[in-house]
């Protein structure tokens, strides 16, 4: 066991000994080592570039400078600045301008792929602004406004991107300033979708009122959705391949007795490519050229059998087939004539035998009644 006597002469040699180097050894002061300034120019026409430049590296990294300005550090510089950034190169370890770029939405809607701009920025302001210029290969925050609109509604970048490989040829994968201008300038125009969840099909033919004071302005469509649609909670999917309260009335005539557009769409693969599923210029195709062509629009009303069902009728029109339609719309359907099969009394109807049967001088009868069987004029 250590005496108590011994443990005090030790503590007292160590008290003494701190007092005697405090009083040799001066309070160490630490001093900030200067940072050493860089052996070669970063100033170029009054703008620092060293965030974004460093000599060693940019020659290391890139031989061909390198070759062409063997040791001519003031070249170099002016070959970065007014070359190299243009190029996309790296001027140092710490800065890669596409990283830049993808990292920040504001930027690129700010400067697009003017690649000077994001060098420039960064030693101006991103520095202060601690912004991170390392790499980064996808973008980030996608852009969405142009000119002020918001098209996030009916357009995301990475759909449209992915959806149309023509847009891939011509912009590349990161570009999504680009992509959005194509959407806006063109791709709106051309009925292209853009969005998941959005289908410019679907909002047009489920929405008749829409398609009435639009017509084939599509553009005017995804505008609606964005001001208006979104609000009033229309349908935008589901539609494709059907349309919701389908036009049929043309020039104050109301064709639905003998027309239905999906139904004319179906039946004839001309039409099905000339015009898609437009109940409009389906509509305008029937009446201007179909009924004259004898084709079927409605599976209630077949020309050729209401023709050989009537003789009256048969008599009165001849072989002009528009009669026909437009008889079964302003009298037959009242008449409770048959148009898609055998009449049950051939010749005329049961309602107007008293009127029109007994006609045999070969000529329509133009008596009183409902025969309607006079040629008729478009109303």
């Amino acid at each position: 066991m250590i005496d108590k006597n011994f443990r005090k002469k030790v503590f007292g040699v160590v008290m003494a000994a701190s007092l005697v180097v405090t009083a040799v050894v001066p309070n160490v002061v630490v001093k900030a080592v200067p940072k050493e300034e860089p052996s070669y120019p970063t100033v170029y026409k009054g703008i620092d570039y060293a965030p974004v430049y460093d000599y060693d590296y940019y020659t290391r990294y890139n031989v061909d400078v390198a070759m062409a300005f063997p040791g001519d550090k003031e070249k170099v510089l002016k070959h970065f600045v007014e070359n190299g950034m243009k190029e996309k190169r790296a001027g140092n370890a710490t800065f890669f301008v596409k990283g830049y770029k993808n990292r920040y939405a504001d930027l690129r809607a700010a400067f697009g792929d003017d690649l000077v701009k994001y060098y420039e920025h960064y030693v101006t302001y991103g520095v202060k602004e601690k912004r991170n210029g390392d790499k980064c290969d996808k973008i980030e925050g996608a852009v969405t406004k142009y000119k002020g609109i918001d098209y996030k509604l009916v357009y995301d970048f990475e759909t449209y991107k992915n959806t149309y490989k023509d847009l891939q040829k011509a912009f590349g994968d990161d570009d999504d300033v680009a992509y959005l201008k194509h959407f806006v300038e063109y791709g709106m125009n051309e009925g292209r979708d853009a969005k998941s969840g959005f289908s410019i099909k679907s909002y047009k033919n489920a929405n008749a009122d829409l398609r009435k004071a639009f017509r084939d302005d599509l553009k005017q469509y995804y505008m609606h959705y964005i001001y208006y649609g979104n609000k009033e909670g229309r349908p935008v999917t589901g539609y494709d391949n059907t349309i919701e309260d389908p036009i049929t009335e043309y020039k104050g005539v109301d064709y639905s007795a003998v027309f239905d557009p999906k139904t004319y769409y179906d039946n004839y693969i001309d039409l099905e490519l000339a015009f898609g599923l437009d109940d409009q210029k389906l509509l305008e195709h029937f009446v201007n050229m179909g009924m004259a062509e004898g084709r079927t629009a409605n599976d209630k009303f077949n020309v050729k059998i209401y023709r050989d069902n009537y003789k009256d009728l048969q008599n009165a029109f001849g072989n002009d087939l528009k009669s026909y339609y437009l008889h079964y719309i302003n009298y037959g359907v009242k008449e409770g004539r048959i148009a898609n099969g055998p009449a049950a009394n051939p010749g005329t109807s049961e309602e107007t035998q008293s009127t029109t049967g007994n006609n045999t001088s070969g000529t329509p009868s133009t008596s009183g009644g409902g025969s309607g069987t006079t040629n008729p004029s478009e109303p």
